[in-house]
């Protein structure tokens, strides 16, 4: 039985060591227990530096937006999530975006544990989606300057674009 559990860890750790995402862990008091490496590497922090506090401590106590308030009322209600959005400032002062979700866990009694979860860098994703609506942005000012109209229908002939003119 205990080689079998070694095996178990063993696994879990070389996936999560060589997973494009980062697990993470919290207690019943939602501070981090435990952040795999990658989670370490995207901020360029230590892998202590967050264990003991709570997210908002970690992120230094971003601003509290809809959403914010949103998630932290899943983990005050111990709600499982999922793809919750925010962004963090690394170590070099640059901005990432994450994108993570938990699941709640529970003993046999129903008693509230913590959380286990994974997180995503999406900041890539992020900056093609911002760099398209500034190209979608310029291609409208663009077209809607032009003195003549245009317009462009689909393929059951209905209007999907026009400028001002038309």
């Amino acid at each position: 039985f205990n080689q079998s559990l070694r095996e178990s860890e063993t696994r879990f750790r070389d996936i999560a060591e060589v997973s494009g995402d980062w697990i993470w862990e919290m207690d019943a008091n939602l501070r981090f227990t435990y952040l795999s490496d990658r989670a370490v590497n995207l901020t360029g922090g230590s892998a202590t530096a967050s264990i003991g506090k709570t997210r908002m401590e970690a992120l230094g106590n971003p601003e509290i937006t809809d959403a914010w308030r949103a998630h932290l009322d899943d983990l005050e209600n111990h709600h499982t999530f999922r793809d919750f959005e925010y962004s963090i400032r690394a170590e070099n002062g640059q901005i990432r975006f994450v994108k993570i979700s938990g699941k709640s866990i529970f003993d046999k009694n129903g008693t509230f544990k913590g959380y286990r979860g994974t997180g995503t860098d999406i900041t890539e994703f992020k900056r093609i989606e911002n760099e398209k609506a500034e190209q979608t942005a310029l291609m409208r000012t663009i077209l809607d300057t032009v003195p003549t109209p245009i317009s462009l229908r689909d393929a059951e002939g209905r209007f999907v674009f026009w400028n001002k003119q038309l």
